[in-house]
């Protein structure tokens, strides 16, 4: 086998850095009854203004069900508002509470705390150099997300679920 089969994959290398963040914020986010699903919710809407769920799902690579079901929470919580967009009707608007933008305006410089951690002792030219190639991975994988095959059958599988 060949040294670079073994090397981690660039997916887990990034999966590996996002939850360690992730632990730590969702930890210190407990109090406030959030996780980093919400934190993100709150920045991008401090940072964006009033957005539909759309917008949202997109800024924050959380799934669309997954992500009505938060914004209820946070709206039953008083983070948030829902409404619907007045130019379309089908649209839903997520806009901050005073609530929510008081603690997302307290919380910004914590979060952005995490970013600048990770980043120390490395030059900002290789930090902008690293964000270009993370955004050209990401366009690959967008790009070539429905043109992988599917996984081959499993024999083994196909016995276990005739026999459940």
């Amino acid at each position: 086998m060949k040294a670079s089969n073994l090397e981690p994959s660039i997916p887990y290398l990034v999966h590996r850095i996002a939850v360690r963040i992730e632990d730590s914020i969702n930890a210190k986010a407990k109090k406030y009854g959030l996780r980093i699903g919400e934190i993100r919710i709150l920045m991008r809407l401090l940072d964006h203004g009033d957005l539909s769920v759309g917008e949202l799902a997109r800024m924050t690579s959380i799934e669309i069900s997954t992500l009505s079901h938060i914004l209820k929470r946070m709206s039953h919580n008083g983070w948030i508002t829902r409404a619907r967009h007045a130019k379309d009707n089908r649209s839903v608007l997520a806009s901050l509470t005073d609530k929510g933008r008081k603690l997302a305006v307290v919380l910004r410089p914590y979060i952005r705390r995490y970013n600048d951690l990770a980043v120390r002792r490395i030059p900002a030219a290789d930090v902008a150099h690293l964000r270009d190639i993370l955004d050209r991975i990401y366009e690959n994988v967008l790009s070539t997300q429905d043109s992988m095959p599917e996984f081959p059958d499993f024999p083994e599988r196909k016995l276990q679920v005739a026999g459940e």
